[in-house]
């Protein structure tokens, strides 16, 4: 007589796994959850971390962003934010 087995289970991936997990920790505590946990770590970074580590991030961060898209990105979303802050004053002074 044979024996019936249960289906073997496919092995998980590492990433199936934390997205399950993610799942379920948001179904059990909420999105607030999240928020709460990534404003304590961000709070607890910056006290750790001093002026010149943040300015050498955006310092790296910058020249990420002209190898890839080169100068002239910078000078269109320094033209864009002068335009927006722009009618943002003339939207305060009509009122």
């Amino acid at each position: 007589m044979a024996e019936e087995r249960a289906p073997e289970k496919e092995a998980m991936t590492t990433r199936e796994a934390g997205r399950r997990g993610g799942l379920r920790t948001k179904e059990r505590h909420g999105s607030e959850f999240y928020r709460r946990i990534g404003k304590r770590g961000g709070q607890t970074l910056a006290s750790r971390r001093t002026r010149e580590y943040w300015a050498e991030i955006g310092r790296l961060g910058g020249n990420t962003v002209k190898q890839k898209y080169g100068p002239e990105y910078f000078r269109e979303i320094g033209r864009r934010g002068r335009e927006a802050r722009r009618r943002r004053q003339a939207e305060q002074e009509s009122r």
